[in-house]
């Protein structure tokens, strides 16, 4: 018989080797059975089995997620157990006392999350609260350092309405555009421009108030 050709072990025709899937553990590369012969194996014993059979499945299913779950929980605890020398329940209290929200920015975090993080003192290991990445990242880039964030939010503050510095600095993307995506025709620009020196002088003058100037 041609190579071309291979005989199926379930309905015993000579079929071309197309015709039967792609097994990589046998000798040629192909399953024993057509495509034809499996696909009516297959339906023949999904019909076999009931409702009762399915439901056993889906209950199995539900128990191995569960499962799974609590062992990824165990293994986070043991992480900030190992690393902060604090017990479940003291992290569980924690995230209760916060709400589940982050207790810098108050935004939801999920304890079991790889971005909601434990923070401590570097200096004497003290845990502090969860919080989420972006708050956790900030402290560290500014090292714990007060003095250095309140400058910076002084900074902002004082930036907010310096339109000489802002305005000029404005990147391509930024640009304001009109519904077409094109550049904005000059009276519009300058309707703008106006809206934003308002602006700016709006909060230059909410800043002085709150700073007592």
């Amino acid at each position: 018989m041609s190579t071309t050709l291979k005989r199926c072990s379930r309905c015993a025709q000579w079929l071309p080797r197309g015709a039967f899937s792609m097994k990589r553990d046998e000798k040629d590369g192909k399953a024993f059975h057509c495509r034809g012969c499996q696909s009516k194996y297959s339906r023949q014993r999904r019909e076999k089995i009931t409702e009762a059979d399915r439901e056993k499945e889906r209950t199995a299913r539900r128990a191995l997620r569960r499962s799974n779950q609590n062992i990824r929980e165990g293994e986070r605890f043991a992480d900030i157990r190992n690393a902060f020398g604090i017990t479940r329940n003291q992290v569980l209290s924690m995230y209760g006392t916060q709400n589940g929200m982050c207790a810098a920015c108050a935004i939801p975090i999920e304890l079991f999350n790889k971005a909601t993080h434990v923070d401590h003192c570097h200096k004497t290991g003290r845990v502090r609260g969860l919080l989420c990445m972006s708050c956790n990242s900030a402290l560290g880039a500014a090292k714990d350092d007060q003095t250095r964030l309140i400058a910076l939010v002084e900074y902002l503050r004082r930036t907010e309405w310096a339109p000489d510095f802002i305005g000029p600095m404005l990147a391509k993307w930024d640009r304001p555009k009109n519904a077409r995506g094109g550049a904005i025709t000059a009276d519009a620009k300058e309707r703008l421009s106006r809206a934003q020196s308002e602006r700016w002088a709006r909060n230059r003058r909410r800043t002085q108030l709150q700073m007592g100037i």
